[in-house]
Order: C-alpha cells, then sequence, then structure tokens
C-alpha cells in the first residue's frame, strides 16, 4: 500500500488493518508463509503523522504464527505483538566527493528508526515487512527449558529419556585429561 505524503493531513492518518486486507495478507503469504497458517490472523493499528515534508508511521502489530522449534523441530503456536516507529523524510541525493567509500559510518539506535522515502511516495508494507523482519526472534523455541532432540538417536527429549549411553566427548582438550592422569 503506497501513501501519497502530500494527502496525509496535518493532523494525521490513522488506520487499521486484518489479515483481510489484500495488501497486509500478502506481505504474511509471501515474505512469511513458512511460519504464517493460512487460517491464521493478523492485525494492524497505525498512524501517520505530518510535519512539511517528514512523516512519523507509528503503530502496533499482532500476529499470531505458526513456527518450527529450532532445537526439537516440533511446530508451536506463538503470538507476535509489537509496536513500531519510523520517522521518514524525503530523500535528496547527495553529491558525490562527500564520503569516501572506504569510510565505515556506524548507526545510532536513532539511525534505525529512520528511513527515507522516494518521489513523495510512501510504501507502508515494504516499512511493515521490515519492522516484521527486526520483531521475529533470531531462531524459534517452543520453551526457553526446550531439551530439543538425542543426537544420537533423535528422540524428542521433552517428550521422552532416550536409552543411548552416554558418549565420550571428542574435545580436542580431552587429549590432556591423559596427560593429568600419568602424571
Amino acid at each position: 500500500m503506497k501513501i501519497h505524503v502530500p494527502s496525509i493531513p496535518l493532523d494525521g492518518k490513522s488506520f487499521e488493518f486484518d489479515q483481510a486486507t489484500p495488501w497486509f495478507r500478502g506481505i504474511f503469504y509471501q515474505r512469511f508463509s513458512d511460519i504464517f497458517p493460512k487460517e491464521g490472523r493478523a492485525f494492524i493499528k497505525a498512524n501517520l503523522q505530518r510535519t512539511s515534508q517528514n512523516v512519523t508511521f507509528t503503530g502496533q502489530v499482532t500476529a499470531s504464527l505458526l513456527p518450527t522449534c529450532s532445537r526439537c523441530g516440533v511446530e508451536f503456536s506463538m503470538q507476535l505483538d509489537f509496536p513500531f516507529l519510523r520517522n521518514l523524510a524525503p530523500f535528496f541525493p547527495k553529491p558525490e566527493g562527500n564520503l569516501n567509500k572506504e569510510e565505515e559510518i556506524e548507526l545510532s539506535v536513532d539511525d534505525l528508526e529512520f528511513s527515507f522515502y522516494h518521489h513523495e511516495e510512501i510504501d507502508l508494507a515494504e516499512i511493515i515487512s521490515e519492522e516484521i523482519d527486526l520483531a521475529l526472534p533470531m531462531r524459534f523455541l517452543c520453551s526457553e527449558a526446550c531439551q530439543g532432540l538425542c543426537p544420537t538417536c533423535g528422540a524428542n527429549l521433552n517428550q521422552q529419556t532416550c536409552q543411548c549411553p552416554p558418549t565420550e566427548s571428542l574435545s580436542p582438550f580431552s587429549v590432556l585429561k591423559e596427560i593429568k592422569r600419568k602424571s
């Protein structure tokens, strides 16, 4: 969904969308289809506030997800619920030569909440997709106490105790144990 910046009233524009809205549903079905179930629910409540050419985009996204646990491989249901804030300004190209190409720039936390828009249009779908990407955990866990799978027999250690004999550690430091015993 694209918004034309001059059409945003100075007192702001609020909106709400759910999974029945085609462009919002498309975000989940196209980019997050592996964790968003077909019958999944998603909701966004957001506000656009314009000050001259700058725009503040704030909101709250809620979605039901069905990811697979990274430790035990079992699908589980989870609720993603997070607020977001993005400050947007028009993009004006800089003349070349202001910054050396090898020079590194360190970003601050405030820089992560800032973006540019082009040609007086803001693509809300792109911004919301980025915010969802940032809100997702690095790896999904069904619980913090998940014990995962046995590396030998593959048994789910959350559901059963495996009968595998304990394995010796193949640590490169295991040789040091032998040296200590001899002396």
